[in-house]
């Protein structure tokens, strides 16, 4: 397998990746010009071809979108009366590091 016939099979890919599936199909028919033996060139064609029939037979459904909904916070107090009880508590170990 040549340089050149690599070169055209990568060019195809990078096609068929973004979904040009005609103009992969071309690229390919130029390396399997320069090596008709590369079964990986007429492996691709197939494969681009394959995808390009398979797209088209799909529905196009859309994708619903999330619904994105913002609620602001209660305002509620950052300390509140439950955890009053725990400030001695953090207090003890201070004063008595002191």
């Amino acid at each position: 397998m040549g340089w050149n016939d690599k070169a055209w099979n990568g060019k195809g890919n990078a096609l068929e990746k973004l979904g040009k599936f005609d103009e992969a199909r071309k690229t390919y028919d130029r390396a399997i010009k320069i090596d008709p033996h590369n079964s990986k060139s007429w492996s691709n064609k197939e494969s681009a071809f394959r995808f390009k029939k398979t797209l088209s037979q799909t529905p196009k459904t859309p994708i619903p979108t999330p619904k994105i909904t913002y609620e602001s916070p209660t305002s509620t107090p950052i300390i509140t009366s439950s955890f009053l009880f725990l400030i001695p508590l953090l207090l003890v170990p201070l004063l008595l590091l002191s």
